[in-house]
């Protein structure tokens, strides 16, 4: 197995640069305006560069938003740990091997990562202070992601789900997300509603590629994405033991949100519209 020539997604992007085409945009707004160039460039440009956006509106530099990092057949090369120099339908094949023939290999736990450098608990927890995006004129709010991935917990066996849903920002502390009814994560959330208790969860963003790209495969119920991710890898995957949940939150994230998920009866807020990719818009 070919070993990758990155570490996390910071580093990712950096070798992303090199075999392929990238614009860094400067001073976009989040409201609309990131989520109208992301869209048409997927859309318009046959292998769309890889976005970033920096100094977006209303927020320092630095609080960057990255798109389209998949969108082109090097960089999904790239990501696998697959030669960057082959064809397309070439690259196709050896990802659907690499994918079919992957064997798990379980998490490590750590001790520390760069991901505990900057931690906010309680009243200091303002989500607001993120580039969130309201990606399309009639959605109903701004969203984290979806290129994030939810992390909870099988109370009965233990199994760890990690799946991509998408995460609407109601207000500072508050994120409301939507999973439709056969999906793992919320089939784990049902154990716990059932009881009348709440779901412990983490959401976390920036996520080394192989820990992305299996949170939105099917797999059976019972199978881990972890362990999925580290077989990619070809070593564990290291993870963080979450100070308030006690969930296991892959080190290289970008940011790791701990929280709940009450039962709906409890409480529940409107979610969306939100702009769908084949072009409708669903919920709200």
């Amino acid at each position: 197995m070919s070993e990758l020539a990155y570490t996390d997604f910071r580093s990712f992007v950096e070798e992303a640069k090199k075999i392929s085409d990238f614009r860094i945009i400067e001073n976009a707004d989040w409201d609309s305006e990131i989520g109208a160039l992301v869209e048409s460039t997927a859309e318009l440009v046959p292998q769309p560069p890889m976005l970033i956006f920096d100094k977006v509106k209303g927020y320092p530099a630095g609080f960057r938003v990255c798109s389209l990092p998949y969108a082109a057949y090097r960089r999904v090369a790239l990501a696998l740990g697959l030669p960057t120099d082959k064809p397309k339908l070439e690259i196709l094949r050896l990802a659907a091997r690499k994918v079919r023939n992957v064997q798990p290999i379980a998490p490590k736990e750590v001790s520390s990562s760069p991901l505990f450098e900057n931690k906010l608990t309680g009243n200091d927890v303002n989500l607001l202070k993120f580039p969130a995006l309201r990606f399309h004129e009639n959605d109903g709010g701004r969203y984290f992601g979806p290129g994030g991935g939810l992390i909870n917990q099988d109370p009965d066996n233990g199994y760890v789900n990690t799946g991509t849903y998408r995460m609407q920002l109601h207000d500072k502390n508050t994120l409301g997300l939507w999973m439709s009814p056969g999906q793992n994560g919320r089939q784990i959330c049902a154990k716990y509603w059932e009881k009348g208790k709440s779901c412990p969860v983490v959401a976390s963003y920036g996520q080394h590629p192989m820990v992305f790209m299996p949170s939105y495969t099917k797999f059976p119920y019972g199978r881990s994405e972890m362990e999925i991710s580290g077989g990619l890898m070809g070593r564990p995957l290291e993870v963080l033991r979450g100070p308030i949940t006690g969930l296991p939150i892959p080190a290289s994230s970008e940011i790791a949100i701990e929280g709940e998920i009450p039962p709906p009866s409890e409480e529940a807020r409107a979610e969306g519209p939100f702009g769908e990719w084949p072009g409708y818009y669903s919920g709200g």
